[in-house]
């Protein structure tokens, strides 16, 4: 990512991903590439050339109170920081670099004497070859990738400009009219010189290697299709026929091909290149890298859900169907595939929440904690945990409405129990859900009156 400053000089972010074998393991492959000392002045000239004049953090703190990077008497970078004699690892995902005492300092201009505790992390031999400001971190932490993508999404640089002109001035000085702000000042984009040179010659921004292929997911049918205002229904329908998506032009190639059954949906990219224009996979000529990115999925979307992880898990299926047929046996639904291939837990962990919660809470507090797992711990078979603790989770209904009955093999009246659903669905209801949402729960027939419990016959 490139971003320019008030100053008009361009910087880049590089976030480099190491692959599995070349993963940072140790904090001494930490320190075979970042170093936060002074160099050796006789072994790296070059380097400690550098490093004093470009990679010394301030002075700032007491040192010097009106440093740029000072706040509420605080240094916002943390400096000076402290002596280690061996890197750490740290819970931040950043390391405590390596910052020995050993008596080496840079004295700077104003005679100040900076030792390793303000020297700027950086590497040997980039700063070596290139002469420049270089900071290189390693970080192992997701808040790498969140500052990094920032620069792309935060907008240009502005500024607010005071307008100065002599009818203003007469304004002010005599107050001879209303004084309008808006017109006193300019809320403009900032564009300095070097980041107007970069744009007109088309430099690049921001960019990524290795290339990412984004895959599509969607049920059978429901893949997304453009239009323009007018255009003729037919026509909209008999294009999105013919017009594959990533998705079934990979069934496809795998109907028409015996060599692509080998690859997940995922894997599929690194093989074979999408071409836009005629909307089928064709298989790459030259090796390469590419990263096939299935479309995030939220566990609440239900059955495109469980669509996107046989999706990730299923090698060579050539349609919708063959998805779903495990060892010759066609499921009913992708949840179901899910399931007979193990690839979704069991419910005993909620099942054993919910049993815990009965003992001290009430019917109420149950049904809030019941729409809670609906919500946010997708649970494989939601209708089997209503049906074993759906007792408890009427209990407070029956006391409210006095009704004393014996409950026998876990069965409560209907009315009862279609009480206890709607207040459930008043609750998903707060969250944007029903209870349709989850398959096989049980659905209450639409409530049209507030239930007269005194009226009805409990005897039975």
């Amino acid at each position: 990512m490139i971003e320019f400053q008030k100053r008009g000089l361009p910087h880049a972010h590089f976030l480099l991903i190491l692959a599995p074998e070349d993963k940072l393991r140790s904090t001494d492959n930490y320190d075979s590439i970042v170093s936060a000392e002074i160099p050796n002045p006789v072994t790296h000239p070059l380097a400690y050339e550098t490093v004093s004049k470009m990679m010394m953090h301030g002075p700032c703190g007491v040192i010097n109170p009106a440093a740029p990077c000072m706040k509420d008497g605080v240094c916002q970078k943390h400096y000076p920081k402290s002596f280690h004699e061996n890197t750490q690892k740290d819970n931040n995902g950043y390391p405590t670099y390596r910052r020995r005492n050993n008596g080496c300092f840079v004295e700077i201009s104003n005679g100040f004497r900076l030792d390793n505790r303000w020297v700027v992390p950086h590497n040997v031999d980039l700063v070596t070859k290139h002469n420049a400001h270089i900071n290189v971190e390693i970080c192992s932490s997701v808040l790498s990738i969140k500052y990094l993508y920032k620069y792309v999404y935060k907008g240009h640089d502005r500024a607010t400009i005071t307008l100065y002109h002599e009818n203003i001035q007469r304004i002010l000085d005599h107050q001879a009219e209303p004084i309008d702000e808006i017109k006193l000042y300019l809320d403009a984009r900032y564009v300095s010189a070097s980041e107007s040179i970069w744009r007109i010659f088309h430099y690049r921004m921001h960019g990524r290697s290795p290339k990412v292929q984004r895959l599509a997911v969607h049920l059978p049918n429901h893949q997304y299709i453009t239009f323009q205002d007018g255009e003729d229904l037919q026509d909209v329908i008999d294009r999105a026929n013919s017009r594959k998506t990533t998705l079934t032009a990979w069934f496809q190639e795998n109907m028409d091909n015996d060599a692509a059954r080998m690859y997940t949906y995922g894997e599929f990219p690194n093989y074979y290149t999408w071409d836009m224009k005629q909307h089928m996979w064709r298989p790459r000529k030259t090796a390469t890298i590419m990263i096939g990115r299935i479309y995030m999925v939220q566990p609440s979307e239900g059955e495109r859900y469980y669509l996107c992880i046989l999706l990730t898990h299923v090698r060579g299926a050539t349609s919708f169907e063959n998805l779903k047929t495990i060892d010759g046996y066609t499921c009913g639904s992708f949840k179901e595939a899910c399931i007979r291939l193990s690839l979704l837990q069991d419910d005993d962990e909620w099942n054993a929440c919910l049993l815990e919660a009965s003992a001290i809470q009430s019917g109420k507090q149950l049904r809030h904690l019941f729409v809670s797992i609906l919500l946010f711990c997708q649970p494989v078979n939601p209708e089997i945990l209503w049906n074993d603790h759906k007792v408890a989770l009427c209990e407070d209904i029956c006391y409210q409405n006095h009704v004393l009955i014996q409950f026998q093999n876990d069965n409560i009246p209907d009315i009862i129990e279609r009480e206890a659903l709607y207040q459930l669905e008043d609750i998903l209801l707060l969250n944007g859900k029903l209870l349709k949402n989850f398959p096989n729960m049980p659905i209450p027939p639409t409530k049209t009156s507030n239930i007269n419990y005194y009226n009805e016959d409990w005897t039975n």
